[in-house]
């Protein structure tokens, strides 16, 4: 029997000011960054510290880095302290207990551990639930991981993650391929989609890199995610350059999947790998005219961008579509180092 994740505190239930805070916990957003509500009552500020971050059970069993948890609790003992500052109110022993437990044990130096990152979400769209959904993540805080930068989630798969959300009608019923997973982060979204909605397809999660699936399988599997409870997801190696030479496996594979809707996110970083970019699509949107590619992009080098919009206008049965993503996109999400990046996205089909 499948448990159905709970669903955290949303602002039906929460002080707005408190549920941000908690958001930025969630997401390691920098302390020094967060608004603390001084006007509320003390009492509600220092139960919502201690109850909803402190003990709260997801946070227990998924919490954000010892690392990042040293800094938050530094902030939010010095920010009740001022607050008590002349009252007779004590803070809880066990928050003291806690950072000082903290101290003990995380380094000072070395570069950021790897963490958990909880998203919060409110699927639009759907009469089903107001509540606010969560997704939670193991991911790098570097960039690099053993060589490769899909151990974390970038902006494009936020942005895109929104415009699905937006539009789950695009995901409802379909069968799934997504291009460069990395750690799941869409994966969990779409399948999330698909399960609130009732509306199940099926998702091929794939990638190159083994460590990066192995993740990504663990990620959508966390019994926290509603991505756990969905039946039909998968994921699977897929090497893009197999495309270029119409080799066997890659054939086959996309004819078993025969997918209907194809995403990507952030999946256009280097020149070399354009052109096998472009021939997976092709091959993946030619067995059904009526399937498309949506593909996210983050704007950091035009001319690399460029080719990618020229390679695809050069593909005869190919159609490039521009999309603009809704102008909440970067509200829905804590954001990381790339929150002021310009992320386009892109809708490609197959020429009738």
């Amino acid at each position: 029997m499948v448990t159905r994740p709970k669903i955290l505190n949303s602002p039906t239930t929460m002080e707005s000011e408190l549920f941000n805070i908690l958001r930025g916990y969630a997401g390691l957003y920098p302390p020094q960054h967060l608004n603390f509500p001084s006007t509320l009552p003390l009492e509600l500020l220092h139960d919502f510290f201690l109850n909803q971050l402190l003990l709260d059970p997801h946070f227990e069993a998924f919490p954000p880095s010892e690392q990042y948890q040293k800094t938050f609790w530094k902030w939010t003992i010095a920010q009740l302290e001022r607050k008590l500052a002349d009252s007779d109110f004590e803070i809880d022993s066990r928050i003291y207990d806690h950072y000082l437990a903290l101290l003990n044990t995380t380094s000072q130096s070395g570069p950021p551990s790897q963490s958990y990152i909880t998203h919060f979400w409110k699927p639009l769209g759907s009469e089903i639930t107001t509540a606010h959904q969560k997704t939670t993540l193991l991911e790098s805080r570097t960039m690099i991981e053993g060589g490769t930068t899909g151990m974390r989630t970038w902006l494009a798969s936020l942005v895109l993650a929104q415009h699905l959300i937006t539009n789950p009608d695009i995901v409802q019923h379909k069968r799934v391929l997504e291009l460069g997973a990395g750690i799941g982060f869409l994966g969990c979204i779409v399948a999330t989609i698909q399960h609130l909605q009732g509306a199940y397809g099926a998702l091929w999660l794939t990638d190159i890199n083994e460590t990066v699936l192995s993740r990504c399988q663990d990620n959508i599997k966390l019994t926290c995610n509603l991505s756990s409870s969905h039946p039909h997801v998968r994921c699977c190696s897929l090497d893009w350059s197999a495309a270029l030479e119409g080799l066997a496996p890659v054939t086959s594979l996309l004819d078993e999947i025969a997918p209907e809707l194809i995403l990507g996110a952030d999946i256009v970083f280097d020149p070399e790998l354009i052109p096998p970019l472009v021939a997976i699509l092709r091959l993946s949107l030619r067995p059904k005219p009526r399937s498309m590619a949506i593909i996210a992009l983050t704007l950091r080098n035009p001319a690399t961008m460029q080719k990618f919009l020229d390679a695809v206008a050069n593909v005869n049965d190919l159609v490039l579509e521009d999309i603009d993503p809704e102008p909440t996109s970067h509200d829905m999400f804590v954001e990381g180092v790339e929150g002021s990046a310009t992320v386009k996205i892109f809708k490609i089909q197959y020429r009738a």
